[in-house]
């Protein structure tokens, strides 16, 4: 596991409604893929993600850790309009 530098001070944490029965194993969906992998290329080492689907509710999870608050919110905030728009609500 990948930790951020002690300096990262801000962080934005998001919640998004999944729709019914979305959530399938081994399905790689290809559009969140590419928005993790370029937001944790802009971060490189200033900060961290972590996006998950929660265990107990229809939620993704996405956090994320960075020097400005603003960076974190824009990244947050990218990350989940890309999961509603493929794994929102029905």
């Amino acid at each position: 596991v990948h930790m951020p530098p002690s300096f990262c001070s801000e962080w934005q944490l998001l919640q998004v409604k999944l729709g019914d029965g979305v959530i399938r194993r081994g399905v790689v969906i290809e559009p969140l893929v590419k928005v993790i992998a370029e937001t944790e290329s802009e971060l490189g080492d200033s900060g961290r993600l972590l996006v998950r689907y929660s265990g107990t509710e229809n939620k993704a999870r996405v956090m994320v850790e960075c020097e400005d608050e603003v960076r974190c919110k824009k990244y947050a905030d990218t990350i989940a309009d890309v999961i509603e728009r493929e794994l929102g609500r029905a």
